[in-house]
C-alpha cells in the first residue's frame, strides 16, 4: 500500500502536480511503519525530496547507497539531491563513485546526467554539455525516450550559457519534440523556457513571449508552481525590456518569494539580481546593492559561478551608479575573471561593457575603447543584437569623446535601429541623447532638435532613471542650441534636483556641466567659471576624471559673444 502511494506522489511529482505530490508522499510515509528500513527509507526520501528537505533526502540516500552500494538508483537520488540543495562538488564525488560500480551498470546514461546537473548547478557548461550529449546519445541507443529528452534539456541550456543560440534551439526542439510524442507537459513547459531564452537572446522578443506564455499555460494546467514562478521570472524579464519597471518588479517579486518557498536557492538567487537589476533602472542604487548583495551570498552557498558573476555585474552596476567608481570596477573585474572561467560569454559580455563604462568615466580612452570593442566583438559573435547595440551606443559616446562626432553618428544611429526594431524605448532615448550630442558638434542643430521633439512625450514618461535623465539633458542642450535657454536651464535644473535627491553622482555632474557651459555661452563667464571650478574638484573627488577634465577645459573656453582679450 505505501509503496505504491508512494509511487503516485513521484509520478504526481514528475507530471508538475506538486500539491498533489506532497499529499501523496505524506500518506505514503505515514503508512510505511509496518515496511522493512529499506523500504521506510526510500518511500522517506522520496517524500523528503517533494517537500524540497534536501539536507534530510541526503542524509537518507546516503544511508541507502552506504548500504546498497550496487543499486543505482540510490547513487542517482543521492547526486539529485545534492545538486538540489546547492551541493555541486559533492554531487560530482558522488557521480564519480557511480562510475566505480560494476559493469554495465556504470555505463547508466543517468550517471552522464547526473553529472551534466552538477557542473550546470557549479555553472561548468562545458562540462555541463559533454556530460549531457553522452547521456543523451546512450539514452537514444537504449530507447529511453524521457532520459533522452531530458539531456537534451540540458545540453540546450548548457549552449545557451556558452553563447551558442542556433545550437540550443536545435536540441530544444528536439527535446521538446519528444516531450509532446510521449505525453509529458512537463517537460514541453521546462523546454518552452529554453526556447523562450534562445529567442529572447538573439531579439525576437515577441516569439520569446509567446513561448513563455505557452510555459505558463503549462505550468496552470499541471498545478506546478516552481513552472509558474519561473514563467512569471520569464515574462518579468519581457516587461523590463519594455520599460514597465514596476509591472516588472512585481512579477520578479512573486517569483522570488515561490522560489524561496520551495527552496530553490539558484532560482531565487536569479529573481533577486532581477529585482537589483529594476532597482537600477529606477536609479535606486541603494536597494539595487541589497538584492544584489542577499543574490551574490545564495549563490556563493550553494557554488553556483555563473549566478556569482550575473550578481556581482548588478552589483557593481549599483556601485557605479552610486559613484563609487573603484569598487564597481572591481566588481566587473571579478565577474569577467568568473564568467570566462566558466565560459559564459553573455556574461563576459556584460562585465567588459560595464567595465568600459567606468573606464570611460575615469577618462581612460584607450582601455575604455579596448574594453568596449572587446564588448561589442562577442556580443555579436553569440548573435545578442540588443545587447551589441548598448555596446554602440558606449562606442558612440567615446567617438564623441574623442571628437570624432561622425563616427558617433553612424554608431548611434546603427544601435537606433536595433532597439527601434526591438521596441526598447528606454534604450532608444540613451542612444538618441548622443546621437543629439553628435548632431550639436557638427553645427546641425535643427536636426538635433527635431529628434529630440520625436521622442520628447515618450520620454518624459519613462520609468527608466538613466534613460530618462540622458535624454533630457541631450534635449536641453539641443534647445540651447537654437537658443531656447530658459526652456534648457530649466529642465536641466530639474534633472539635477532629480538626480541628486536619487544620489546619482554621474547624472548630477553631467547636468551641473551642462548648466555652466550655458552661462559661458550666454556670456556669464565669471558664474560659469566659478560652477566649473566646484564642478572641477567635486568630480576629481569621486574619481570622474572625464567630467573633471571637461570642468577644467570649459573654464579657459571663450564666449562666443564675448569679445577677444587684449
Amino acid at each position: 500500500m505505501a509503496q505504491g502511494v508512494s509511487a503516485l506522489a513521484g509520478a504526481w511529482s514528475a507530471l508538475g502536480y506538486d500539491a498533489k505530490a506532497k499529499e501523496e508522499a505524506k500518506k505514503a510515509f505515514e503508512l510505511s511503519n509496518n515496511l522493512s528500513r529499506e523500504g521506510r527509507l526510500m518511500i522517506e526520501g522520496r517524500y523528503r525530496e517533494i517537500v524540497n528537505e534536501w539536507d534530510k533526502a541526503i542524509e537518507i540516500y546516503q544511508t541507502l547507497w552506504g548500504f546498497f552500494p550496487d543499486n543505482l538508483d540510490y547513487g542517482v537520488r543521492l547526486a539529485s539531491a545534492q545538486t538540489s540543495a546547492g551541493n555541486g562538488k559533492e554531487a560530482l564525488e558522488t557521480v564519480r563513485a557511480m562510475r566505480k560500480v560494476s559493469f554495465p551498470a556504470n555505463e547508466d546514461p543517468r550517471i552522464d546526467q547526473a553529472e551534466a546537473s552538477a557542473a550546470e548547478a557549479l555553472g561548468d557548461f562545458k562540462r555541463q554539455q559533454s556530460a549531457a550529449a553522452i547521456a543523451t546519445e546512450k539514452a537514444k541507443q537504449q530507447g529511453a525516450k524521457l532520459l533522452e529528452a531530458r539531456a537534451l534539456y540540458s545540453e540546450g541550456w548548457a549552449f545557451l550559457n556558452l553563447g551558442q543560440f542556433k545550437q540550443a534551439m536545435q536540441v530544444a526542439d528536439e527535446s521538446k519534440r519528444i516531450y509532446s510524442e510521449t505525453g509529458d507537459r512537463p517537460g514541453v513547459g521546462r523546454v518552452l523556457h529554453l526556447i523562450g531564452t534562445a529567442l529572447l537572446k538573439q531579439g525576437d522578443i515577441p516569439a520569446a513571449l509567446r513561448a513563455y506564455q505557452d510555459a505558463l499555460s503549462v505550468s496552470r494546467e499541471t498545478g506546478s508552481r516552481l513552472g509558474m514562478s519561473v514563467a512569471l521570472n520569464n515574462t518579468a524579464n519581457i516587461l523590463l525590456l519594455h520599460g514597465d519597471l514596476l509591472g516588472a518588479g512585481k512579477q520578479f517579486e512573486q517569483a522570488r518569494s515561490i522560489f524561496h518557498e520551495v527552496g530553490d536557492k539558484d532560482y531565487e538567487g536569479f529573481a533577486l539580481s532581477n529585482i537589483a537589476n529594476v532597482f537600477l533602472l529606477r536609479g535606486e542604487w541603494a536597494s539595487a546593492k541589497t538584492s544584489s548583495k542577499k543574490a551574490l551570498a545564495l549563490f556563493r552557498e550553494i557554488g553556483d559561478k555563473d549566478g556569482q558573476a550575473y550578481a556581482l555585474v548588478a552589483t557593481a552596476s549599483a556601485l557605479a551608479l552610486q559613484g563609487n567608481l573603484t569598487a564597481a570596477e572591481k566588481s566587473y573585474d571579478e565577474s569577467l575573471t568568473i564568467s570566462r572561467e566558466i565560459n559564459d560569454k553573455s556574461i563576459v559580455g556584460y562585465a567588459l561593457y560595464g567595465l568600459a563604462g567606468v573606464s570611460l568615466l575615469k577618462g581612460e580612452m584607450a582601455r575604455a575603447r579596448e574594453q568596449c570593442l572587446d564588448s561589442l566583438k562577442i556580443r555579436e559573435e553569440i548573435g545578442e543584437k540588443a545587447s551589441a547595440a548598448e555596446s554602440r551606443v558606449l562606442l558612440a559616446e567615446l567617438e564623441m569623446e574623442e571628437r570624432q562626432p561622425g563616427e558617433a553618428e553612424r554608431s548611434a544611429r546603427q544601435a537606433i535601429e536595433e532597439f527601434q526594431t526591438e521596441k526598447l524605448a528606454d534604450n532608444e532615448f540613451v542612444a538618441q541623447a548622443v546621437l543629439v550630442r553628435a548632431l550639436l558638434a557638427q553645427d546641425r542643430p535643427a536636426e538635433a532638435e527635431k529628434e529630440i521633439d520625436r521622442l520628447a512625450n515618450a520620454a518624459a514618461g519613462s520609468q527608466n532613471a538613466e534613460a530618462r535623465f540622458k535624454f533630457r539633458i541631450g534635449a536641453a542642450r539641443a534647445r540651447a542650441a537654437m537658443q531656447r535657454n530658459a526652456d534648457a536651464t530649466q529642465d536641466l535644473e530639474r534633472v539635477l534636483a532629480e538626480a541628486t535627491q536619487l544620489g546619482l553622482s554621474q547624472h548630477q555632474f553631467e547636468a551641473r556641466l551642462a548648466l555652466a557651459e550655458m552661462k559661458m555661452k550666454s556670456g556669464d563667464r565669471a558664474t560659469a567659471r566659478a560652477h566649473l571650478e566646484a564642478l572641477k574638484k567635486d568630480a576629481a573627488a569621486k574619481g570622474f576624471l572625464l567630467i573633471a577634465r571637461k570642468a577644467d577645459d570649459g573654464q579657459r573656453t571663450k564666449s562666443l559673444h564675448q569679445p577677444p582679450e587684449i
